[in-house]
């Protein structure tokens, strides 16, 4: 693959391609024929030698290079058209591009909420409406075209992506580290452990075995995630976090990870699209911020 990157007036022809999965389409919307924008995908596939769609049956599908270079490419596209739009003050005035996310009620909290007018300012204001559930949901039969959650990410009725990934950490407060050493998992025996995701313990055992004596022992279920980190700062017990929902406790040193972190097997966050929106510019924005604000995140 070339170190320098393609030529920037290539992107546009990329991500209309890659947002319909259709030349034709793309064409029709760049205002150019179906064999112009063909031409143009064959240069930068030959340019940076690789495939960046896989072609079968006269249908298109990005490869794995294609769907990373792709959010690249949207962010992109997207930044260039909304800020060509606020240079000449036109007015966002169409509702129909609301963007209606549900999403763990943590992530909506605590990382999504927070920059959410730094997102509207840059993409035109386009207002995000937040639903906060762990509830599983089928896009293509709900009002939603976003939707955020925690597991194998192998559900119905949408396009889903890894967004982050699910690694948990066992953490504790540097007060409960100190009347309760811990060095090893045998150290967990008798331990008070802080649960808010019952399924979690099972995800964690499934892939740990030798965790599975332990977390069934002594456990106090909380409502919500957000409240089991709370005690365990306070010194209430152990809690398995996901990685990304703690970070500003582990870095100011409210929280400890006394045996590291653990990676389930197949268990990540993740982002479905629902089909009727998977084509909207809008709401394929959206996705691209949500990706890079949690990757941002994850970079911990």
């Amino acid at each position: 693959m070339q170190r320098r990157p393609p030529p920037i007036q290539w992107v546009p022809y990329f991500e209309a391609v890659a947002r319909h999965l259709s030349i034709k389409q793309a064409g029709e919307e760049l205002g150019l024929s179906a064999s112009a924008v063909s031409q143009k995908i064959k240069e930068m596939e030959a340019y940076m030698d690789c495939n960046l769609f896989a072609r079968e049956k006269g249908r298109l599908s990005l490869t794995d290079t294609g769907r990373d270079y792709y959010f690249t490419a949207l962010d992109i596209v997207s930044r260039h058209f909304s800020g060509y739009k606020r240079l000449i003050g036109e007015p966002h005035k169409d509702q129909s591009e609301n963007v209606s996310i549900t999403t763990l009620p943590f992530i909506a909290n605590s990382i999504l909420t927070p920059l959410a007018e730094e997102y509207q300012n840059t993409y035109l204001r386009y207002p995000i409406n937040f639903h906060s559930s762990h509830r599983l949901v089928d896009l293509n039969n709900e009002e939603f075209d976003i939707a955020i959650r925690y597991g194998a990410g192998q559900w119905p009725g949408s396009n889903w992506i890894q967004i982050a990934s699910g690694k948990l950490a066992l953490v504790c407060s540097p007060d409960y580290m100190k009347t309760n050493p811990i060095k090893e998992i045998h150290d967990l025996y008798g331990k008070t452990f802080l649960n808010a995701i019952p399924q979690k313990n099972k995800i964690l055992t499934d892939s740990f075995p030798e965790l599975k004596p332990f977390v069934q022992e002594k456990t106090i279920i909380f409502d919500l995630m957000s409240e089991a980190i709370q005690a365990s700062t306070m010194g209430h017990g152990l809690t398995f976090a996901p990685v990304i929902m703690i970070i500003d406790q582990l870095k100011s040193g409210k929280l400890l990870t006394p045996l590291g972190c653990f990676q389930p097997k197949g268990i990540h966050f993740w982002a479905g699209i629902s089909n009727n929106s998977q084509h909207k510019k809008h709401v394929t924005w959206a996705l691209s911020w949500i990706k890079s604000v949690m990757e941002q995140r994850e970079r911990y």
